[in-house]
């Protein structure tokens, strides 16, 4: 209830409907004087602002520590005194991504000079550069492969090796010695840069074999390495021997994701890793009704259905998600600190925690469903069965689109 000041007059500003008492009966609208200074606005904000979080702590209280209270309540129509459960599965699983997100990042660590060894290391491979740009200026691009000689590609494969050593942070001084110094000054990321602008020596950098080897397409046939070539391909064929659309897409992507491995075979698995990350979201969402709906399926017979509807297992599913969340934000950085520091004992700690989302889980079923412990624990086993194989058909689905899409 707003502390500002209620109107001598009893009719709605909103819908014009006779008011009886301060609120209107119709539309809901309190029955307020529309003028208002700056401290009723902001009064009126903190209310509202204190409103929510008294109703989403006490919904916490209760979601956390009596599982299955919540959707009881819920169905029993006592629903003004908690937060909705729509409400709280967004604000929880946004909070929860940001920090997943956020702790699963891709890591950006930059190069380090290692002192001399290190400048000659670059002074090498810039001259190397060099020669193979002149190369690639000088002949056709599809002849790249050939102009490299094996001279030129170990040392390129050698020096990319050492980069990434030396990207994530150990020492390369020792692995130098075999590196001849030449004439010039390079830094050593714009080296690599330079050097990744070529896809034919990265081809080469990447796989002793030919690339065609290992790029097959959906039908099973041997595929190009570049989206152009396979387009030339295509456009050669007569009618009747071309691709359908279908297969040509999925060519054309598995192509596509060959030459980025090609290009930048680590930035490729970065992207990769992001995009398959991202879906995660996806995935929860896509189970949820699914979930709910294994619910329905183990309360089928014909007194459950009258009792429990679809809904009623859907709200119960969104509350032992959110609840699932919460746990997650709890073991997600305990999860960075045993990975940065190396604490051993946190280990057991998230597996009790892990544990407990399914002792809640079950405890929360014997509540809201009521029926005895073995027949709660049977339907808790088959429905964590039948969950596991959807999360992971989910799973694949979304993370070949997700790579597919890269």
């Amino acid at each position: 209830m707003s502390h500002l000041t209620e109107r001598t007059e009893k009719n709605c500003l909103n819908c014009g409907t006779e008011v009886i008492g301060r609120y209107c009966h119709v539309c809901g609208q309190e029955n307020l004087e529309p003028k208002e200074t700056v401290l009723h606005l902001v009064t009126h904000f903190v209310n509202d602002i204190t409103h929510f979080d008294g109703k989403f702590f006490s919904t916490l209280k209760y979601l956390l520590f009596k599982p299955g209270f919540l959707s009881e309540e819920y169905i029993r129509g006592r629903r003004m005194s908690y937060l909705h459960p729509i409400r709280l599965y967004v604000f929880t699983s946004a909070i929860f991504f940001l920090v997943f997100f956020s702790l699963n990042g891709a890591n950006t660590v930059d190069i380090k000079d290692e002192g001399p060894a290190f400048v000659q290391l670059n002074t090498k491979l810039g001259k190397l550069q060099k020669e193979l740009a002149a190369e690639t200026n000088a002949g056709d691009r599809s002849d790249d492969q050939e102009n490299i000689t094996s001279t030129q590609k170990k040392i390129v494969k050698q020096g990319l090796a050492l980069a990434k050593k030396a990207a994530s942070g150990q020492s390369i001084a020792g692995d130098t010695a075999g590196l001849a110094a030449a004439g010039g000054q390079y830094t050593f990321d714009s080296l690599v840069a330079d050097v990744k602008r070529h896809p034919g020596e990265i081809v080469m950098i990447t796989d002793d074999n030919d690339s065609t080897n290992y790029n097959l397409g959906l039908a099973g046939e041997h595929l190009p390495d570049r989206v152009s070539a396979y387009d030339s391909m295509e456009t050669a064929l007569p009618p009747t021997g071309q691709h359908s659309a279908f297969v040509r897409y999925v060519n054309r992507r598995l192509v596509a994701m060959t030459e980025k491995r090609h290009r930048d075979p680590e930035r490729f698995k970065e992207e990769t890793k992001e995009s398959i990350l991202h879906t995660f979201p996806k995935i929860l969402f896509v189970s949820l009704p699914l979930f709910a709906l294994f619910l329905r399926l183990l309360n089928v017979s014909k007194r459950r259905r009258k009792q429990f509807f679809y809904v009623d297992h859907g709200i119960f599913t969104i509350h032992l998600y959110v609840a699932t969340f919460i746990v997650m934000l709890v073991i997600l950085p305990l999860q960075k600190l045993k990975d940065n520091y190396n604490i051993g004992w946190l280990a057991a700690v998230m597996t009790i925690l892990v544990l407990s989302v399914f002792v809640y889980e079950y405890i929360a079923m014997l509540r809201f469903y009521k029926q005895g412990w073995f027949k709660t624990f049977v339907k808790f086993c088959l429905l964590n069965t039948a969950a596991a194989i959807l999360l992971g058909l989910l799973t694949a689905v979304f993370s070949v689109w997700a790579v597919m899409s890269i």
